[in-house]
């Protein structure tokens, strides 16, 4: 009796997931090294050395995972599995780029963020749309999908993930309700931009998006975040609040990090802040580094003030 079929073709979850996490250790090996020999250069690229990492990424699992590579990462050869078509055959590097790119264009789109505007633009819909619902549908695919554990660029190229040794087996057929959960997840992300943007037009959400426009307006700051933290101390009638407004601001250099600047950034916030009376404490953080992706650097110093320092003009 022929045994042909007594192991498994598709690979396993796990295995995959083991294969990924060398891979990401592999690639922020080398991520770490390209800081190491160009930090200055990234932190001046500012939000675009993200593209850095992202085409380093793209050909090493683009070129590995085609015929070239024997349908191979590092991490896939050390799990025993490899990227093959549906005849079990290497794939093209065109097709393996493609492969990659469906998978990692969703991520680089996912900023949720980037969301939380008065006035989204047509661009921020597109966004949403790949990388909002790109993100979730992958995700869900990857983790729910078990007939055939293609998620969505396995399932656009056609691709599968199996083991080395395996023979070719019968492919089953996709559930049709994933594909209905995918869509559900695209059409919430392409208008996830219409709640998130009445959201924002709310308080205290409204208030805090122009004070962190006002923080971004300064020549040293490039990126902000500003929130609101209430704790309270004590309990019952005794209870105390104290209220601090966060604001992180991201700047060019180290040299930039400086107090005045932080002083400067907690004055704005204090005098643009309609509630400023009801605040305590201003907290600045001014941050410096860079994202490439596949790795980043990031080095930070807080400055604190109270109310009454920048009301006296400290």
């Amino acid at each position: 009796m022929s045994n042909v079929f007594t192991e498994k073709w598709i690979s396993g979850f796990w295995r995959r997931v083991g294969a990924l996490i060398v891979d990401t250790v592999v690639l922020g090996m080398f991520g770490a090294l390209l800081g190491w020999l160009f930090a200055d250069a990234f932190i001046a690229m500012g939000p675009h050395a993200f593209w850095i990492g992202l085409v380093v990424a793209l050909l090493y699992f683009g070129v590995l995972n085609s015929s070239i590579g024997n349908g191979q990462t590092i991490g896939k050869r050390l799990f025993a599995i490899r990227v093959v078509d549906a005849s079990n055959a290497q794939i093209s590097l065109f097709r393996s780029l493609g492969r990659y790119s469906i998978l990692v264009i969703p991520y680089s789109l996912s900023d949720l963020t980037q969301l939380a505007t008065p006035n989204p633009s047509i661009m921020l819909y597109v966004s949403s749309f790949i990388g909002v619902g790109g993100s979730l549908a992958i995700v869900y695919l990857v983790l729910f999908n078990r007939a055939t554990r293609q998620s969505l660029h396995d399932i656009a190229t056609g691709t599968y993930v199996v083991y080395v040794d395996a023979q070719p087996q019968p492919i089953k057929q996709i559930w049709r309700g994933h594909f209905i959960v995918v869509a559900i997840f695209f059409i919430f992300a392409a208008f996830a931009p219409i709640f998130t943007s009445s959201l924002a037009e709310k308080e205290p959400f409204k208030e805090l998006f122009s004070l962190r426009m006002a923080v971004i307006q300064l020549e040293e700051v490039s990126d902000a975040t500003v929130s609101i933290n209430y704790t309270a101390f004590g309990e019952g009638d005794s209870r105390v609040w104290q209220n601090v407004i966060v604001i992180e601001a991201f700047v060019e250099s180290a040299e930039a990090a400086s107090d005045g600047l932080a002083y400067h950034i907690a004055s704005i916030t204090h005098a643009n802040y309609s509630e400023a009376e009801g605040i305590q404490e201003y907290r600045v953080t001014l941050t410096h580094g860079y994202d490439i992706g596949i790795w980043s650097y990031w080095d930070s110093r807080s400055l604190v003030y109270t109310q009454e320092e920048l009301i006296e003009g400290k």
